[in-house]
């Protein structure tokens, strides 16, 4: 059993990867004191957010402590990432049907700050990260694709040793529409092709607009359906733009339906998944399907838009059976959560803008929770959602929550 050393929690802020400067400040900072930057492609939706007092985006969040050093187990590594390409030491993977493999363990990129985030990208690539998760709607991609064709110049890694994954929009769904928006990120990226291309939210909205204000900003979904810009989907993986495709936010009945209408079914899912929201019946049967599924979200989403969090939500690093399993593990809560994750076969993706936390969480990777552990994370599930999709429902729309979830 690996274990890891030093104290679970509360020790306070690790210090922030330093990014570049010179990108716009509105408003400056948030009602906490921090400074929020935002690029073009989210501009009109944070203006239209802090119109309606829900703005602090960046919030203060990851509590784990720093650690030293862990140790990693021989037989964790996996050839990463291509069936050509060469072996990463140190990192369990995921196998798909063409012998790529995915890393269990990546970096998730939503809510890392313009400005912040080519320092954290490059100083992971550095560190060892070869899964790096990506969406058009993050804003941030330019600087993503900078980080990592500096890594690549540099000689610290090849394109083919990592692991890029990115996510359609909600305004450019439709069969059409999905080249345009993909080769718009390929660019901003800096790259040839995707490893892994998804779409975002089963929900399309108009092409005019980035986040949807009232019901006339959505495309009705019995027009543009999933299966229609699934066929889009396909055709960019056809054409060599991505090597994978897939989904997110996708319920069974969703997944069900697009698995009828298609000629190449989904390869992974990305849903919000953690010991609070474990969806046994959705990774069942994702499983059973030979979809992959990867976790968002797998901390609790500490840092999510305000807008988006409840008053009375759980902070899940502060679970009393989390932090107690910490301690018997020598880990931090974080690590217990990553950790539980990769032991069953999901991958994950977490955010964070520190240096000894990215450190932290890519050794989360390597580190066994005992059968007992296990056990008791299994108890944890409430159903909770931390991320619900609330922001889709909108008076005389076409979703609502049970639309969405199919629930």
């Amino acid at each position: 059993m690996v274990m890891c050393t030093g104290t679970p929690s509360g020790v306070g802020p690790a210090p922030a990867v330093k990014g570049k400067e010179g990108f716009p400040e509105l408003p400056g900072t948030t009602p906490l004191g921090h400074s929020i930057a935002v690029i073009a492609p989210v501009e009109k939706l944070w203006k239209r957010l802090v119109a309606r007092g829900k703005g602090a985006l960046f919030k203060a969040a990851d509590r784990s402590a720093p650690l030293t050093q862990q140790s990693r187990s021989a037989d964790a590594a996996k050839d990463c990432c291509h069936g050509d390409g060469m072996r990463v030491p140190s990192m369990k993977t995921l196998p798909l049907a063409n012998g790529d493999r995915m890393p269990i363990l990546g970096l998730g990129t939503w809510k890392s700050e313009p400005g912040q985030v080519e320092a954290v990208v490059r100083e992971a690539i550095r560190l060892g990260y070869r899964h790096i998760d990506c969406a058009w709607f993050y804003g941030n991609e330019r600087e993503i694709g900078r980080a990592i064709a500096a890594a690549i110049a540099a000689g610290e890694v090849r394109r083919d040793q990592l692991w890029i994954t990115s996510k359609l929009w909600s305004n450019s769904h439709g069969r059409e529409r999905v080249e345009p928006a993909l080769r718009e990120t390929l660019e901003h990226l800096e790259l040839e092709w995707l490893d892994l291309y998804l779409i975002h939210w089963p929900i399309p909205i108009q092409p005019s607009v980035q986040f949807p204000a009232s019901a006339e900003d959505f495309l009705d979904p019995m027009a543009v359906t999933l299966s229609d810009t699934w066929a889009g989907m396909e055709a960019v993986a056809e054409r060599g733009l991505t090597r994978h495709i897939g989904v997110s936010n996708v319920s069974i009945a969703k997944l069900q339906n697009l698995m009828a209408h298609s000629r190449r079914p989904p390869e992974v899912n990305q849903v919000e998944l953690h010991p609070l929201l474990q969806q046994p019946e959705l990774v069942g049967f994702c499983q059973r399907h030979n979809i992959l599924v990867t976790a968002y979200s797998p901390l609790g989403s500490m840092d999510r838009p305000s807008f988006v969090q409840a008053s009375d939500a759980p902070v899940l690093l502060e679970h009393p059976e989390i932090v107690a399993i910490a301690a018997e593990q020598g880990c931090t809560p974080a690590q217990v959560l990553l950790a539980w994750q990769v032991q069953r076969n999901i991958a994950v993706i977490p955010k964070t803008v520190t240096l000894s936390r990215l450190r932290q969480n890519l050794e989360a990777a390597a580190i066994e929770l005992s059968p007992s552990a296990m056990a008791r994370i299994a108890q944890l599930d409430r159903g909770y959602r931390f991320i619900d999709g609330r922001f889709w429902v909108l008076e005389n729309g076409p979703w609502s929550l049970a639309s969405l979830w199919d629930t």
